[in-house]
């Protein structure tokens, strides 16, 4: 899949792979009304994310035909968490697939809740694996895609 990418005025063409990612980037579709899916990179050609009625594993090459991106319409873009060591990354994602079958609930509450929304599981993620470092959301009882997008911890790497 080819994603164009911004610097500037200037457009140019990445190639959406592996090898362009790094463990814990966030994928986010484009958005119907208020609404955005998010999932995160772990590694190894896979990403994961919460959708009706748990959170799964999805190959990276399938994401873009995955129903919940192509409901809302497909990639949108891609975000990466500044500052964080290969080891806060690591953790971050081996906290996520600990969570993996884990119900799912578009309105799950931070915390205490027992379920899973696709920017809970982000939020939660970067959360645990860097300690309390990188908080993508301080404020609210939940938590949106939106929220992580204008978050100060992450800056833009690839939007179509």
């Amino acid at each position: 899949m080819y994603v164009p990418y911004k610097i500037g005025l200037v457009m140019f063409m990445v190639f959406l792979s592996a090898s362009n990612l790094i463990i814990g980037d966030i994928i986010f579709s484009k958005h119907w009304v208020h609404t955005r899916h998010v999932a995160m990179y772990v590694g190894n050609n896979w990403v994961i994310h919460a959708v009706p009625f748990k959170v799964e594993l999805t190959f990276l090459d399938e994401l873009e035909e995955h129903w919940a991106f192509k409901l809302l319409g497909g990639v949108d873009s891609i975000y990466r968490v500044s500052g964080a060591s290969e080891e806060e990354r690591e953790k971050t994602a081996r906290y996520a697939i600990s969570k993996l079958c884990k119900p799912w609930n578009m309105f799950a509450l931070k915390e205490p809740s027992i379920f899973w929304s696709c920017s809970k599981l982000i939020w939660k993620s970067w959360l645990h694996g860097t300690g309390g470092k990188v908080d993508l959301n301080p404020a609210g009882i939940y938590t949106s895609a939106r929220e992580i997008m204008d978050s100060p911890h992450v800056y833009l790497i690839a939007k179509v």
